[in-house]
């Protein structure tokens, strides 16, 4: 899943939403071939929404989001002098 988890960052994703998984997707057909090797057991439809949930909770996605947010410039009111005051007031209480 790390793996996938990975691929999907480097070609651009940014919301695990954005990650389609359908029954020709290789991930698809890698935990099918894992879980199901004899094809015993017939394949929710839901499968491909937990692999989706799965992915977008996995620490390198996550961490890729946060990475975003900290590379976002800071907003000009912040160096406001009454929201620095503000701030150091909140945090020395």
């Amino acid at each position: 899943m790390e793996k996938y988890a990975r691929q999907a960052i480097a070609e651009g994703v940014k919301v695990p939403e954005e990650i389609v998984v359908n029954v020709d997707s290789e991930i698809y057909r890698v935990l099918n071939l894992h879980y199901n090797r004899n094809n015993q057991i017939e394949v929710s439809f839901s499968l491909s929404e937990t692999v989706v949930c799965s992915i977008g909770c996995l620490p390198v996605f996550v961490l890729a989001q946060w990475k975003r947010l900290l590379l976002l410039p800071i907003p000009r009111t912040f160096f406001n002098n009454s929201v620095l005051k503000m701030i150091a007031y909140t945090c020395s209480v």
